[in-house]
């Protein structure tokens, strides 16, 4: 990681970033993270900042930015207004610079529609000049990190102008401001020819990766803003884009953030069933859905009401069902992992109550961690970051803190299902309900539940007591060797029911 600091002058603008992966695979655009601040964005400015990020996420992820990027790297390109950029030529530390041009082309399409999170500041900066600063750096996974500055903020604002200005300003120049600093949070670096390595006729804001993703950017708007007219026309949560570069065409691209799972509950009885939710950033719509069991939901319907922080919506069916769920959805493709409410007994999925928290003894690296077993997801890959692991040491265990003492009355646990699923065997479940449960010298009692055998993918188990924290922990494994060695908890959801 290097400290230096990446400065951005008003005059060009630009990108986002992705994984450092060696390879993706280009027939699935990554899931842009969403945007977020700190309180030094003051609360007036953020409905434009974020409406401005909102609509770059859409622009990110359509063919037409793809052809733009695609055009500029490769060859010396026209823009509109006469703005000319490319063909990209390396700055001294900037990654894939040795490979081939087609290489250059996938990893900077990559990065400009990462999955990362995107958090900005504003401040005043040194110069009223420049737009933006991040830091040079290899951020990885990690969220991307820049700071407005105010001194440009502040007229962004007293200028935005309406919903049909033929320029979308000043939209897409915060636009280009975030995608430009995103690039640099991947390494992508600009300046004079000798600090690039580069021969005297080198341009770094014809030339540079974070000049050129910013000017894809911004063109992709201008040709939007052209040809599609009001920026507004296709709801909230997407916008009207060309459909390719060059192309008078335009088509409403929804935003591709993901959205979170809401936490549901339900209550009445059959015939009166009411099912609420807090409402879910970004959704345009909601699906609710019911079932006699926990695994299908054959019922389903789009009926709700919402005010500005719930919603909740009457089950239309006479006789009502003992399950059931809320999908957040947003446009035809994105939509969030399915909350479920166990309805037949007042049960409730405790793991999704409010001041809920998860830990465990030990994590494996890479995308881990103890909470990923609460978050509502249910896919049991691990590579696809939704599974715990711990080490694999004796004694391994997973455990959650309820907040408070509650009613449990079953748990049902998914396993891992790539590999490793059988691991979820020979282990016991304690409880207790001492505040210092976290520490192991706290007594936990005998055992509540237990689980011999592999059971497949979900395992369920009674255990009918008041408790705030549950500890699932493994015993050394008996058919792996002498002496027993341990193993690892592989957990992809823990569902906990009771009131």
């Amino acid at each position: 990681m290097t400290a230096r600091t990446l400065l951005f002058t008003t005059f060009f603008l630009a990108a986002c970033g992705s994984e450092l992966e060696d390879q993706i695979d280009e027939a699935a655009d990554a899931v842009l993270g969403r945007a977020s601040t700190d309180g030094s964005c003051a609360a007036q400015y953020r409905p434009l900042l974020e409406k401005s990020l909102r609509m770059a996420r859409s622009v990110a992820t359509t063919p037409a930015f793809q052809q733009c990027l695609d055009q500029t790297i490769r060859a010396q390109t026209t823009l509109s207004s006469n703005i000319i950029k490319g063909p990209y030529r390396a700055c001294a530390g900037d990654p894939y610079a040795t490979s081939s041009v087609s290489m250059q082309v996938t990893r900077a399409l990559a990065f400009g529609r990462s999955s990362n999170a995107l958090q900005y500041r504003c401040q005043t900066l040194a110069d009223p000049n420049w737009g933006a600063q991040a830091d040079l750096e290899e951020v990885g996974s990690a969220a991307e990190t820049f700071t407005f500055n105010q001194s440009l903020v502040d007229p962004w604002f007293s200028q935005s102008g309406p919903t049909n200005d033929p320029f979308w300003y000043p939209h897409r120049m915060i636009a280009e401001t975030a995608w430009h600093e995103a690039m640099h949070q991947h390494n992508y670096n600009h300046g004079s020819a000798a600090e690039c390595g580069q021969s005297s006729t080198y341009d770094m804001y014809m030339q540079s990766m974070p000049y050129m993703v910013g000017g894809c950017m911004n063109e992709i708007f201008v040709q939007s803003a052209e040809h599609c007219g009001n920026m507004d026309q296709c709801g909230p949560t997407a916008t009207p884009v060309v459909t390719g570069m060059g192309v008078t065409s335009c088509s409403c691209v929804y935003d591709p953030a993901p959205l979170a799972a809401p936490r549901i509950s339900a209550t009445g009885m059959p015939g009166a069933v009411v099912v609420s939710w807090p409402r879910v950033q970004g959704a345009a719509g909601y699906r609710i859905s019911s079932g006699t069991d926990g695994n299908s939901f054959p019922w389903s319907w789009t009926s709700f009401a919402c005010n500005d922080t719930t919603c909740d919506s009457i089950d239309p069916q006479t006789w009502g069902d003992l399950y059931y769920s809320v999908t957040a959805l947003n446009g035809p493709l994105v939509e969030s992992p399915r909350s479920n409410v166990d309805n037949s007994r007042g049960w409730i999925n405790l793991s999704h109550a409010s001041g809920v928290s998860a830990s465990q003894s030990s994590t494996f690296p890479e995308h881990s961690e103890a909470w990923r077993a609460i978050d509502g997801n249910r896919d049991g890959d691990w590579n696809h970051g939704s599974v715990t692991a711990t080490g694999w040491n004796l004694g391994e265990y997973w455990q959650i803190d309820l907040g408070a003492v509650r009613t449990v009355r079953q748990l049902d646990l998914l396993s891992r299902t790539d590999w490793g699923g059988d691991y979820l065997q020979q282990f016991d479940i304690y409880t207790s309900n001492q505040t210092c449960a976290w520490n192991n010298t706290c007594s936990w009692g005998p055992s509540r539940a237990s689980q011999d055998a592999y059971a497949g993918p979900k395992t369920t188990l009674t255990v009918s007591r008041g408790a705030r924290y549950l500890r699932l922990k493994l015993r050394p494994r008996t058919d792996l060797g002498n002496p027993p060695p341990g193993a690892s908890v592989m957990l992809t959801e823990v569902d906990i029911w009771g009131n």
